[in-house]
C-alpha cells in the first residue's frame, strides 16, 4: 500500500507541473496538495506506530 502511495505521489507530482506549464495555477495547488498528502500516508504506513510522531514532526516543520 505505501508503494502505491508513493506512485501517487509521484504522479499527482507530476500532474503539478504539467498544470505549471498550462497556467493552471489552482490545479497546481490540487495537485501538490495530493503529492503531500500522499507522500505523508505513506511515510506513515512504512514508519509504523514508532514513526508517526516523526513523520507529524516533519509536516509541522514544512
Amino acid at each position: 500500500m505505501a508503494d502505491r502511495l508513493e506512485r501517487a505521489s509521484e504522479s499527482a507530482a507530476f500532474e503539478a507541473e504539467e498544470c505549471r506549464r498550462a497556467g493552471d495555477w489552482p490545479g497546481v495547488a490540487a495537485a501538490r496538495e495530493r503529492a503531500r498528502s500522499a507522500a505523508r500516508a505513506a511515510a506513515l504506513l512504512r514508519g509504523g506506530p514508532a514513526g508517526v510522531r516523526r513523520v507529524f514532526h516533519q509536516a509541522e516543520a514544512a
